[in-house]
């Protein structure tokens, strides 16, 4: 958990730092809803591309866009998606031996059951799923539910070799 809180501490502090950065030179900055969806991209606008129909088996009524794929992104420890509910949609009860998930919620309201406690959760909200935790999304708003995903792999005991990044 320690390690992981770093890491998102690390990610806003250089997302600030960017933002507050001296402003760029006009003729150097490219729309990227204009870009070319070439791979591999460091950038990419993800609402010109569609969702794909997720029916995996624990999610029910949920599309989603795997960011690191549509990117080209081959080597990354980490994977992450956008899932979108739709109304009435869920999740099944379930748990990962190995990995650790991390919730953004980006638009919609939900309940998300971690162990025996439920949680309503609306925009803003992270959700922070380590492993062994048995979690699942329900009760999903009428409007629908989308969050950014982000799954990694849990350091393995000692011994064993690590798999590959969660998904």
């Amino acid at each position: 958990m320690r390690r992981l809180g770093w890491f998102l501490v690390a990610i806003c502090a250089a997302a600030c730092v960017a933002i507050m950065a001296a402003d760029a030179p006009s003729d150097k900055i490219i729309d990227v809803r204009t870009c070319p969806l070439t791979k591999p991209s460091l950038v990419m606008d993800t609402n010109r591309v569609p969702f794909v129909e997720v029916s995996r088996g624990t999610h029910h009524m949920m599309e989603s866009r795997r960011i690191f794929d549509l990117m080209g992104v081959t080597d990354a420890p980490l994977g992450c998606e956008i899932h979108h509910y739709r109304p009435g949609g869920f999740q099944d009860i379930n748990a990962h031996e190995d990995a650790y998930h991390l919730f953004l919620v980006l638009k919609g309201d939900a309940v998300v059951q971690l162990q025996d406690t439920y949680y309503k959760v609306h925009p803003g909200t992270v959700v922070y799923i380590p492993p062994r935790t048995r979690h699942r999304w329900v009760k999903v708003s009428s409007n629908g539910l989308s969050v950014l995903f982000v799954s990694g792999q849990a350091k393995p005991p000692a011994g064993q070799q690590p798999a590959g990044p969660a998904r």
